[in-house]
């Protein structure tokens, strides 16, 4: 038996490769379904642009006219002022985040040694 079982790796077996009548072509609904998916995509897309625009619009005309607004704009955007705050609130920021990254982390060391412990116990 020396016929081998399967298809051939590009051997020549006679056979003619499948036609079915040439290069595939979509179908008139299937272009249809295309160009409606595409409308339906840029529709969306502008609905989804148009709501940021407007809850962010929104957003901004109720920050700016807040009672507070003036204060707000002369304290917190004043360039002069933040500079000169800002190393004390980074000096506040670091100090908070070194104690409470030192907290997290005993508490999750010991949390995580007493369930180790407790699932190894044969009590």
């Amino acid at each position: 038996m020396s016929q081998e079982v399967g298809r051939s790796n590009g051997g020549n077996s006679g056979a003619a490769p499948y036609s079915f009548g040439g290069e595939w072509q979509p179908s008139p609904i299937e272009l249809g379904r295309r160009a409606s998916r595409k409308a339906k995509s840029r529709r969306n897309g502008l609905i989804a642009a148009l709501s940021s625009l407007l809850v962010l619009g929104t957003l901004a005309i109720v920050v700016v006219t807040s009672p507070g607004w003036k204060v707000l704009s002369a304290t917190f955007f004043d360039w002069g002022y933040g500079f000169e705050v800002l190393p004390k609130i980074l000096t506040g920021f670091f100090q908070s985040n070194v104690i409470l990254t030192l907290i997290a982390a005993t508490s999750v060391g010991i949390l995580g040694l007493t369930i180790a412990l407790i699932r190894t116990s044969r009590s």
